[in-house]
């Protein structure tokens, strides 16, 4: 993807987090019950990590290093290839305290920036 500005895959990342927050909302009974709620949920955390792996990797962890990059965008591999694997319990776990974070820190880093 070279030549287009990595704030648009960051962009497109965090609309794909407020999406999963916005799935999320009835909370985790519901989630873990849904069927639709998880595959949507699960989706845009693949979207998520694509993004992050199109924005650069390695820019990302140089200018905020306080984020696991890596993390995010090999959990988009677990998630498409290790689907079986997969327990709606752990992304849950993600979706309570991870998703928040980076959502905060994709809308700081977004702040000023203009498509």
């Amino acid at each position: 993807m070279k030549g287009k500005d990595p704030n648009v895959f960051l962009a497109h990342a965090r609309d794909c987090l407020v999406r999963i927050a916005d799935y999320a909302a009835e909370g985790e009974a519901v989630f873990l019950r849904d069927r639709k709620t998880q595959d949507a949920i699960f989706r845009n955390l693949e979207i998520v990590g694509q993004c992050i792996k199109d924005a650069g990797i390695a820019n990302l962890r140089a200018l905020y290093p306080e984020v696991d990059w890596r993390t995010i965008a090999d959990f988009r591999n677990v998630l498409a290839h290790s689907y079986q694997s997969i327990k709606p319990e752990m992304v849950w776990a993600i979706i309570d305290t991870e998703i928040p974070r980076l959502l905060k820190t994709l809308n700081s880093i977004l702040k000023n920036w203009q498509p």
